[in-house]
């Protein structure tokens, strides 16, 4: 089993800037490799060096492989000269180097990456140095305003004005400049100063302009208002259109349905079910004993039976009885001889 022992560390690249533009780009590495008998190695060897943010695990930032010569166990190699270091190791943090010979299993522990002279001296300049990166741009950049935005600097301190003193709006629906608002289909457009108000009347009509159903039913989704009427042509609602049990006494208000809105004739002996006029559905009120309900002209009401005299008596015992003494008078007109001795 071989393992690595760091002899040193040098020339840490500086950063793509074109202040420090002069600086390798580079990382110089020395190691000395021994044998599983701790003899130095010897000899032409292929060696993989990763570059990682972690001690451990994790996947190579970088990855370059050289051939070099050992020397009593000393190799040296320069990453970066082979393969660029991608933009998105920084080395503003720690790195490991993790170390691999002839594509064995890489050699453990990793080594710590530490400072070299080049980017200790760009630490030490970059406190005070100037913007070098700008929206992309490096160099000299110089800022200057459009459309009357103004750019003034007092001192390290840079100020963006926008033009126009805040007057109106500048972009509406991502257009820019004068823009002009109107209406259509009977939307209106005024201001008052900057204040603008748009309003419609609905297409020109009123009330309730359609209604689209995917499902058969009318819904009003604001039961608070503003009110909405429903008003069917007549004929609109036949037999055919209500469903059996659709209307039931649960879905009728009291008093919704009054004698002015049945069409005479309308309610006729087929559409009346059997046993569904019962006495508990009838108004007794007024009502006495012995009457019969009268239609007054106007109205149907509970009286008591007119003249025209009793048009039949059924007896089954041979007596005649009036059920109701107190009137009214009942008078039996019998016909001649119709009383005879064998009666």
């Amino acid at each position: 089993m071989k393992s690595i022992r760091t002899r040193y560390l040098i020339a840490l690249m500086a950063f793509a800037t074109n202040i420090f533009a002069q600086m390798p780009k580079t990382i110089s590495y020395q190691g000395m490799v021994v044998d599983g008998t701790n003899q130095p190695v010897t000899g032409s060897h292929s060696v993989t060096v990763k570059l990682y943010d972690v001690p451990a695990g994790g996947a190579a930032l970088h990855t370059e492989t050289f051939t070099s010569d050992f020397n009593s166990g000393v190799f040296s190699v320069i990453l970066g000269t082979q393969t660029s270091f991608s933009p998105s190791v920084t080395f503003d943090k720690l790195y490991w180097l993790g170390i691999t010979l002839d594509g064995g299993a890489e050699m453990s522990p990793r080594t710590t990456l530490t400072g070299a002279p080049y980017a200790m001296m760009a630490n030490a300049v970059s406190a005070d140095a100037a913007v070098t990166k700008l929206n992309g741009l490096t160099g000299q950049v110089e800022l200057e305003g459009a459309n009357g935005t103004t750019v003034s600097k007092n001192g390290n301190t840079i100020t963006i004005s926008g033009g126009g003193g805040g007057a109106g709006v500048a972009n509406i629906n991502g257009q820019q400049g004068a823009i002009t608002l109107q209406g259509s289909g009977g939307t209106t457009i005024t201001n008052v100063g900057t204040t603008f108000t748009i309003s419609s009347s609905g297409g020109g009509g009123t009330g309730i302009q359609g209604v689209q159903s995917t499902d058969g039913s009318i819904q009003i989704s604001s039961p608070n208002g503003p009110t909405a009427t429903l008003s069917l042509a007549p004929d609109a609602v036949k037999n055919a259109n209500i469903d059996n049990n659709a209307v039931n006494t649960d879905e009728i208000a009291a008093n919704a349905v009054t004698s002015v809105k049945i069409v005479d004739g309308s309610i006729t002996t087929p559409k009346i079910f059997d046993g569904a006029v019962t006495l508990a559905k009838l108004n007794t009120a007024g009502a006495s004993n012995g009457n019969v309900l009268t239609f007054t002209g106007g109205n149907i009401a509970w009286a008591a039976p007119s003249g025209g005299g009793i048009k039949s008596l059924p007896n089954g015992d041979g007596m005649i009885t009036i059920t109701n003494p107190n009137g009214p008078t009942a008078t039996l007109n019998l016909t001649n001889s119709s009383i005879t001795a064998a009666k």
